[in-house]
């Protein structure tokens, strides 16, 4: 299973990013901001992966100050894009509070620093799609949109793996109790059969 994360921003300084975890390996991309160009990316994924998309939500307080209130109105934009395209897709969509994903990777009230190098510990694989060249190609610079998309992504992977952990134990308990139900019934028939013909 291919496990996918989302941030959806749209900065163009630092713009979101879009990450691939598969078989051991990890990578990651800018997201697009064009419809078009987030279907293409997804496409080879269709009916096979899984993502884990950042929440956005337009708070009381962002209303006070019109720019930012703004800017967080063109991401949820943004983000239901990404969302009904994963839809289209066959890609189940699991939304994540920023602070959930923060706690699973132990970085509540850290920043942005702190998280890029995470995601790099955590999946060298990807260290040459977190750090990439400035526009302009003079020097290297992490995108942290790419890092929290890939441990976005870990979060959601993990939850698979725990997911599919629980109903392999279901399960296992399941046809535990089944058998134990079956050897007690064949016992009872076994004592009245005794009894009948006693």
């Amino acid at each position: 299973m291919i496990t996918i994360g989302i941030d959806p921003g749209i900065s163009k300084d630092n713009p979101g990013g879009i990450a691939f975890i598969a078989d051991g390996t990890a990578h990651g991309v800018f997201c697009p901001v064009e419809t078009i160009d987030i279907y293409r990316l997804l496409l080879p994924y269709k009916g096979k992966a899984v993502v884990a998309i950042e929440e956005l939500n337009l708070r009381h307080s962002d209303l006070l100050a019109p720019g930012k209130a703004f800017h967080i109105v063109k991401m949820l934009r943004h983000h239901e894009r990404c969302t009904v395209i994963c839809e289209l897709l066959d890609i189940p969509v699991t939304p994540i509070a920023p602070m959930r994903w923060r706690a699973y990777w132990n970085l509540t009230g850290t920043g942005v620093d702190d998280y890029v190098s995470r995601a790099v510990q955590t999946y060298e694989s990807a260290i040459d799609s977190i750090y990439r060249l400035t526009p302009g190609g003079r020097k290297k610079k992490a995108y942290s949109g790419i890092a929290a998309a890939l441990l976005m992504a870990g979060w959601r992977k993990a939850q698979t793996e725990e997911s599919l952990k629980a109903i392999d134990e279901k399960r296992a308990a399941t046809q535990a109790k089944t058998k134990a139900v079956n050897s007690a019934k064949t016992k009872k028939r076994k004592v009245e059969k005794k009894m009948v013909m006693a």
